[in-house]
């Protein structure tokens, strides 16, 4: 197009004088690139849903998280943009959250006294439900004057007011949560879709709570020791990130460590992986072993040793191998062997 021609729709444009709330979506320049609070796992502006049966440690994690974006340490080795938190507690009281607060900081090598923590962590307990008036009232308050930049809801369920199932009970309650900052949701999992995996679990209540979510994650704890984060949605990229931690409860201190998916710690959780995803386990578990290429033989017999992994044909391994190679989780190695691509990495490192 030429320049006069621009120069017309330019003039055109200003003399044109749009409707309150309408905004042109042309002649515009190239948007900032989405921000992330949580690197690839909870994006910064919108809700993400924290879900997961009882006993689980939801909360012991969500508060892991509080800590880690008020101190600006990085989440299970995942990048945090660092702000001020609220913790909105609907189900304990201040006094076991100091107790939580006090051993999950221990275990990052804080304390209450901390200087990276002073100004930047806060707690409230409503006296009002949410969903109504006095409680958003409130939050918007706090927000404000605190200068919040992320808020924990501990949690939705046991926090609202009306029937979390009923669609016109909770959808007042989520476009509250849209005029808060960047939120995470704690919530309790929908026993008849957890029943399969962990990655197909879906919140309690009505089906706008994920719907409303722009991230959502699930969470299983395996009897050998490691728990799983899932993201079984996300409206901003492929939605499948995995994160795989232990968890370790002392009486002064709580320790949250990221481990790999080949650790003996998640071996309970390799069930809940695609077959592809287990054979890749177990090149990344063998080659520890072996420091060296993995054959196809060599998965297929480690995954006949474990009870949680369905045995497959050695052609079977390949096509995964294959795969595995296009996606770069995987490099070739001599004859039909394989390294992870993190081998790779750490090989060309030394040099």
């Amino acid at each position: 197009m030429s320049t006069e021609r621009w120069e017309k729709l330019y003039r055109e444009h200003t003399k044109r004088k749009l409707p309150e709330g309408v905004v042109p979506l042309y002649d515009f320049e190239r948007p900032d690139p989405l921000q992330w609070f949580v690197a690839g796992l909870v994006p910064e502006g919108h809700l993400t849903m924290l879900i997961a049966d009882g006993g689980t440690g939801k909360s012991f994690l969500a508060l892991h998280l509080a800590l880690c974006i008020a101190s600006g340490q990085p989440f299970l080795g995942r990048g945090v943009d660092r702000g001020r938190v609220l913790y909105i507690d609907h189900e304990l009281d201040e006094d076991e959250q100091r107790r939580r607060v006090w051993r999950v900081a221990a275990g990052m090598g804080l304390g209450a006294h901390d200087e990276a923590l002073r100004h930047r962590l806060f707690y409230t307990r409503p006296h009002h439900p949410l969903g109504t008036d006095d409680h958003h009232i409130k939050v918007l308050e706090y927000v404000d004057r605190l200068d919040i930049d992320f808020v924990v809801l501990d949690s939705l369920t046991m926090g609202a007011a009306g029937d979390i199932k009923d669609q016109s009970d909770f959808v007042p309650i989520a476009q509250q949560i849209r005029q808060w900052p960047t939120t995470l949701a704690i919530d309790h999992v929908s026993h008849s879709t957890a029943r399969s995996s962990a990655s197909k679990a879906r919140a309690f209540g009505s089906v706008f709570k994920r719907n409303a979510a722009r991230s959502s994650l699930t969470l299983a704890k395996a009897d050998t020791g490691g728990y799983v984060i899932q993201q079984e949605k996300s409206n901003f990229d492929a939605g499948d990130a995995r994160l795989y931690y232990a968890t370790t409860f002392e009486e002064d201190a709580v320790t949250f460590e990221h481990i790999d998916e080949a650790d003996e710690r998640a071996a309970d959780l390799l069930s809940d992986l695609s077959s592809e995803g287990v054979t890749l386990t177990a090149v990344k578990k063998l080659y520890e072993t072996f420091e060296g290429a993995v054959l196809p033989e060599n998965v297929v017999e480690w995954r006949d040793e474990r009870d949680g992994c369905t045995s497959v044909a050695v052609g079977t391994v390949r096509n995964h191998l294959t795969a595995l190679r296009q996606s770069d989780d995987v490099v070739s190695a001599e004859g039909e062997g394989v390294l992870p691509a993190k081998a790779k990495y750490e090989s060309d490192a030394s040099f």
